[in-house]
């Protein structure tokens, strides 16, 4: 797996479909089989907009990335491993061709390798070259190749969730809060923080045993910290991470990353997911939305006992949870900086005693009917299921072919949630 950030390489324009004018490749390269690519489904390129585009072992991306094998699909591209002329193998990102007319979709990719240069840190991932693929139109990133495995593959590993050390997990944290604390500085938030755009890679010697990278910058947004932006539009993100005010179309800052970690903590130190909707076999989306925005938030200590996992938790950690996953963004770290100072201090000392506690009842809804989901003009697939549900795929939540979804709205009559709670 790879994604976009950035580092001290020079920037390479999205161009026209004449090419990529880089630094890294020569103007013309010869013998170069240009039209390798297999167009599946539409097999034009003249006339209207490819369908599908794949790249076969043996072509070329960009008159300079020969593609070695594909790699992975995701929300907004499919990504090969590739070589440029010097045999050094990158990661090459193509857009979907079904996005390409879409001037948001656009810019949200062109973003990812653009956005890193304003961090400026080993916690994003180095792009190497950009731009448009002259046989087939397609905008493409190449980027480091990683070698590791995502969080979320970290926390599954062997097909069941893993409660990760407190000194893994203190790792895991303090690293992720590294990289945010120079992304906030700059006024910019991920707004998609999630254990599948974390990227763990082995590191040989000293310190960690990894270097977290933090992917897909594709959703992010520059912000002024002084003044918060409200959120117009649809909103975006992953429906388990996002913070109450990305729900509801309210103001955005900092505070709505602040809080996807603290998710991520709890799910580190405990191998189950904070919700008690995501805890079961399949997830209804109403019921999370209930009690993401209007039930009570308890303790992690609380849920983790109602979870049967209460000796897991440190007892310091609730006051640094609680200071994390508050409805009220004014109540929470406003930044990462606050929030990695508090961070180690709250996972030292004693556990939580062991307590026993009954399986907890599935939460009743009393909102959201799955009409409301079903009828709803957003980028969440209809479910064919009255149910309204979200199956796990292996160890994920997953919302159809949706990464970034939006769900703007969708509170319908309740409006926005009581930030008191």
């Amino acid at each position: 797996s790879a994604a976009v950030g950035s580092a001290a390489i020079p920037r390479i324009g999205m161009g026209s479909r004449g090419g990529c004018a880089s630094a890294l490749a020569p103007r013309r390269v010869a013998a170069r089989k240009v039209h390798a690519a297999r167009i599946a489904r539409d097999d034009t390129i003249s006339g209207a907009r490819m369908s599908s585009v794949t790249f076969s072992p043996g072509a070329v991306i960009g008159r300079t990335y020969r593609v070695v094998r594909p790699l992975a699909q995701g929300g907004m591209g499919a990504v090969y491993v590739c070589e440029d002329p010097a045999g050094r193998r990158c990661a090459v990102k193509v857009m979907h061709a079904r996005l390409i007319d879409d001037p948001k979709n656009r810019a949200r990719f062109a973003q990812e390798a653009a956005v890193g240069e304003h961090i400026g840190t080993e916690h994003v991932v180095d792009v190497y070259g950009r731009g448009i693929d002259e046989a087939t139109g397609m905008p493409f990133i190449a980027m480091e190749l990683l070698e590791g495995e995502t969080l979320q593959a970290r926390i599954w590993r062997g097909g069941h969730p893993n409660v990760l050390a407190r000194d893994e997990s203190l790792a895991v944290l303090d690293q992720l809060a590294t990289v945010l604390e120079a992304a906030h500085a700059r006024g910019l938030v991920h707004r998609d923080l999630k254990p599948e755009n974390i990227f763990l890679t082995p590191k040989p010697h000293g310190g960690a045993a990894f270097t977290l990278k933090l992917l897909d910058f594709g959703v992010a947004r520059f912000v002024d910290p002084t003044r918060p932006v409200h959120n117009a539009t649809a909103a975006i993100g992953t429906p388990l991470w996002m913070a109450p005010e990305q729900h509801t179309g309210a103001e955005i800052s900092p505070a709505a990353d602040v809080w996807a970690v603290g998710l991520i903590a709890f799910q580190l130190l405990t191998g189950r997911f904070y919700w008690l909707a995501a805890n079961q076999k399949e997830l209804n989306i109403s019921l999370l939305l209930q009690e993401l925005l209007f039930d009570p938030l308890p303790p992690a200590a609380h849920r983790a006992r109602a979870l049967g996992c209460g000796q897991l938790i440190p007892a310091a950690f609730d006051a640094w949870f609680t200071r994390c996953v508050a409805r009220d963004p004014q109540a929470r770290f406003p930044t990462a900086v606050p929030m990695r100072a508090a961070l180690a201090a709250s996972l030292a000392g004693p556990h939580h005693p062991a307590e026993v506690a009954p399986a907890p009842a599935p939460p009743t809804a009393t909102f959201l009917a799955p009409e409301t989901l079903s009828n709803h003009p957003s980028r969440v697939t209809p479910m064919a299921s009255p149910s309204t549900s979200l199956r796990h795929q292996s160890g994920e939540m997953a919302l159809r072919d949706s990464d970034a979804v939006e769900l703007s709205h969708i509170v319908g009559d309740r409006g926005t949630a009581n930030p008191q709670q």
